[in-house]
């Protein structure tokens, strides 16, 4: 047995015909909105790029290229 079998195609024309308390779009959007949570793995913590440096660093790198300008 295939996956599709069974399923019905999610659309406008399809949503339109149903007396529905929502409009067909917003269906749609819930739907889409689920399945880029399913797959855009935004609970995941990606960090990209460099780590803040701390304060302290930072001052010590500006005082010394103070202190030597050359």
């Amino acid at each position: 047995m295939s996956s599709q079998e069974g399923q019905k195609v999610l659309g406008r024309t399809l949503l339109r015909g149903l007396s529905t308390i929502v409009t067909p779009d917003l269906i749609l959007r819930w739907h889409w909105e689920l399945v880029a949570k399913k797959w855009g793995y935004s609970d995941r913590d990606r960090k990209v790029g460099r780590r803040h440096t701390k304060q302290e660093v930072a001052e010590l790198v500006v005082r010394i290229a103070k202190a030597n300008p050359t």
